[in-house]
């Protein structure tokens, strides 16, 4: 049940208070469950965290404010090399890369987290305005999403909700 269709906290008893979170180890977690298993309703949802890693100003504005439009939470940065950071100092449920940058490419940062046990299952997107030559090196990279751009926030806000489902749905009920 999505956190917007639970009950308010008026209409629960009174329950212990013990707890146990779910999520996967060293990242933010995603449910709280009282003690017999049911939805805490007093905790406040996570918001699944976004990178946005993209050199163009432009695009990486729009990027961010469809994605905190939606819901949200937006970590940008302007090249890979501070995306990498960006991964190594908080936890990310998901990376939007554009793929040509300076300093590190999206490929290059992708290839990197595909190589590092915590991040090597994080869902990926792809920005880029190449053509199709690049889609065989999204398979190998195990990409969810490629866009093409100039693309339209609302496939970047649809790409982001559809990369997160699968995550979603190992999540315990």
């Amino acid at each position: 049940m999505p956190w917007a269709d639970l009950p308010s906290t008026q209409s629960w008893p009174i329950l212990p208070k013990a707890v146990r979170i779910s999520g996967s180890p060293g990242r933010r977690p995603t449910r709280v469950y009282l003690q017999d298993g049911a939805f805490d309703p007093g905790a406040t949802p996570v918001q699944k965290r976004v990178l946005v890693v993209e050199d163009n100003l432009a695009q990486r504005s729009v990027a961010r404010f469809s994605l905190q439009h939606a819901g949200f939470d937006v970590v940008v940065e302007s090249n890979g090399r501070g995306g990498w950071l960006a991964l190594e100092q908080q936890p990310i449920d998901i990376v939007v890369s554009d793929q040509l940058m300076p300093e590190m490419t999206g490929f290059e940062l992708f290839r990197l987290m595909r190589q590092d046990p915590r991040f090597a299952e994080l869902p990926l997107i792809l920005l880029t305005a190449q053509g199709l030559d690049c889609e065989l090196l999204c398979r190998e990279l195990r990409v969810g999403k490629l866009i093409h751009k100039p693309f339209s926030p609302r496939e970047l806000v649809a790409a982001v909700k559809d990369c997160l489902k699968p995550l979603e749905l190992l999540q315990p009920n």
